[in-house]
């Protein structure tokens, strides 16, 4: 069947998100038109206040302001921070609703292969933020692949002459898994047997 060429563009958008198979895409879609009058509508405006949203300028977490919820607290231990590659990492271990410190998120990882060299991973403005804030425990919350090895190596030989401690989560995360995908009661156990990097 040929859609209209409009419903079709909205289609072919819905496929690009990942996890989303042609036949989801085509079950939202359906629903989309359906409920364009309401639930669309409020999805719209939703959406578009995304575009409002920038990133933290001490831990890159997204936020609509200069700082986000957790560095702008005064109830979070500004001497304890975790380093995560990404948002998602970052909202898992919230969710488990023990960690009271603050985060960095790098957003990146070492992929010489695309790219990415150490001097895009924004080491310089981690150093600033642990400089500026006293940090005296550094806990690396990576995943557990050759890339994100390296983008630790890397970035530990980079804290070593700040003379703190440096910590990585313990092997609960299996090799090749992800830090998103962990279940609470593992990343739990990983980080409490945090493993100190000397």
């Amino acid at each position: 069947m040929q859609l209209d060429e409009d419903i079709e563009s909205v289609l072919n958008i819905l496929k690009k998100l990942p996890f989303i198979t042609n036949r989801t895409a085509q079950k939202i879609l359906f629903f989309l038109l359906k409920h364009r009058g309401s639930y669309t509508l409020e999805l719209i405006k939703s959406l578009e206040t995304l575009l409002s949203i920038r990133e933290c300028k001490m831990c890159n977490m997204p936020s609509r302001s200069e700082l986000c919820n957790i560095c702008s607290s005064q109830k979070r231990n500004d001497k304890e921070l975790i380093i995560v590659e990404d948002f998602p990492d970052l909202f898992t271990i919230e969710q488990m609703g023990e960690y009271n410190g603050k985060y960095f998120i790098l957003n990146k990882k070492l992929d010489i292969k695309n790219g990415i060299g150490p001097s895009d991973l924004g080491i310089e403005k981690l150093i600033e933020v642990i400089k500026n804030r006293g940090v005296e425990q550094v806990i690396f919350a990576f995943d557990q692949s050759p890339e994100m090895e390296a983008t630790k190596g890397l970035i530990i030989e980079r804290l070593r002459p700040l003379n703190i401690n440096i910590f990585t989560i313990a092997v609960g995360i299996p090799f090749g898994s992800e830090v998103e995908f962990s279940d609470k009661r593992t990343l739990r156990y990983a980080l409490l047997n945090k493993i100190k990097i000397e």
